[in-house]
């Protein structure tokens, strides 16, 4: 026997839904941007892109707009050039020499922090990070350990990371047993702090980001709505 059960209700997010103490942030692999801090690569390890800036200015715009009251990043060690590094950089170990270069070992988390302290004026004290395996289950992995740290609920908190990221993000939440946990695309808090129907110039960046084409269109409508959602003006 099949029950159908039509017009559902559902209860859409009440005022004070979409704010939450904690704030938990996926890193993406990160390189020296040059100017004393860093930024994201525009590849990964396996030469796929990141189109990881978005994901940068989502972090940032979500304590800027006061989405989230603290922001804790999680990600894994990458290998730097030494002679790049910003010099207040933390070390994970000393200096070492592979392939000619020498390199030194520095957390994705650690130097997302401090990208955004320096490039987008966040400050430190609303700033955590936590060195995890560099993969997305090792991130996933340290969650219960982290909320339960902090004392923190599953309600009061989100995960966020780039948009392409959230499918699989949210089938090894459910695996881990924290499938209740809300889950925002990072760009949609970006484009959150834009007023509605006047968000232009940042959906030409996601283009430029993106690449234009019919799919890219599709996904800056879906964040359109994310972000919407998120200013509660807009019912799905």
């Amino acid at each position: 026997m099949f029950l159908c059960l039509v017009g559902t209700s559902i209860r859409q997010p009440r005022g004070g839904d979409m704010k939450k103490k904690l704030l938990i942030g996926l890193a993406a692999s990160v390189e020296p941007d040059g100017r004393g801090s860093f930024r994201p690569r525009y590849v990964d390890t396996n030469t796929k892109p990141l189109l990881a800036n978005a994901r940068w200015k989502g972090f940032a715009s979500a304590l800027q707009a006061h989405f989230a009251e603290h922001l804790v990043i999680l990600g894994g060690i990458e290998l730097l050039p030494h002679l790049a590094l910003p010099g207040d950089t933390r070390s994970i170990g000393n200096p070492f020499e592979q392939d000619g270069k020498i390199l030194r070992e520095v957390g994705s988390a650690y130097a997302t922090c401090h990208g955004l302290v320096h490039n987008y004026g966040i400050e430190w004290e609303k700033l955590s990070y936590v060195e995890t395996d560099r993969n997305t289950l090792g991130n996933i992995g340290s969650i219960s350990h982290l909320l339960l740290a902090r004392h923190c609920a599953i309600a009061d908190a989100m995960l966020s990371s780039s948009h392409y990221h959230i499918a699989r993000i949210s089938m090894d939440m459910v695996a881990s047993g924290l499938g209740s946990m809300m889950i925002v695309p990072a760009e949609a808090f970006w484009l959150a702090t834009g007023p509605k129907g006047q968000r232009r110039e940042m959906e030409e960046f996601l283009r430029n980001e993106f690449g234009n084409s019919q799919l890219t269109e599709r996904v800056i409508a879906e964040l359109n709505g994310a972000a919407d959602k998120l200013n509660e003006q807009y019912n799905s």
